[in-house]
């Protein structure tokens, strides 16, 4: 409570914060909003990535998801939404359950046998569907899987009328993941052309990295 005044004074003392009423909170002024926008359109990794999503989601018309792992999660980074009424919509920020995200389950893949294994001890195995995975021999065995064919799938596993796919990407020594994400029925009645998209847009962004030079 006291580390978070401080920091709380600090902001206002710079004007980016100010009190509402005598102890009643505070709340972001201007010049947080512009700081923030700054920050967000000199993003090196959304501007690198950004078009490359931007183009899946206009080729599939679902919502397409950039992430990364953030411990036992999936911290999305990007978000371009379908333009299809109904749709999958979430936020940039939101935090995902490793084990039961399209996303989370392809970035558990790459990592090594050491690694997984340190990580399932932490795992909390919470159940969002009949189908999510909630045991670490289950996880295991889906890593393989996703090993082997490249790519991740979440049908039904967080919310049961959902389906995504998703792939692993490296930037900069950093493991990223591309999910398209959208409603199970439509989902899986376009599923192979997903996947073609996906794929092209995971080899596209490779080839960006590389040029940039943050392979």
């Amino acid at each position: 409570m006291s580390s978070a005044l401080a920091l709380a004074r600090t902001f206002t003392a710079n004007g980016h914060l100010y009190e509402t009423r005598k102890r009643s909170g505070y709340y972001p002024t201007r010049k947080m909003l512009l700081l923030c926008r700054a920050i967000d359109a000199s993003d090196p990794i959304l501007e690198l990535v950004g078009p490359a999503l931007e183009a899946l989601r206009d080729r599939c018309n679902e919502t397409v998801v950039l992430g990364r792992r953030q411990d036992l999660d999936v911290v999305y980074i990007d978000v371009h939404h379908s333009r299809q009424a109904i749709r999958y919509n979430p936020s940039v920020g939101e935090l995902r359950p490793l084990t039961s995200n399209s996303i989370g389950k392809a970035l558990f893949a790459v990592m090594s046998p050491e690694e997984q294994k340190k990580l399932v001890e932490r795992m909390p195995w919470n159940r969002l569907t009949p189908r999510t995975i909630v045991d670490s021999k289950r996880l295991l065995e889906d890593a393989a899987q996703v090993r082997a064919r490249g790519w991740a799938a979440n049908i039904g596993e967080s919310v049961r009328d959902l389906a995504a796919i998703a792939m692993p990407f490296q930037l900069a020594g950093e493991w990223y993941g591309v999910s398209i994400v959208g409603p199970l029925e439509r989902m899986e009645s376009h599923w192979d052309s997903h996947l073609e998209a996906l794929s092209a847009a995971i080899a596209d962004l490779g080839n960006a990295v590389e040029r940039q030079g943050l392979a």
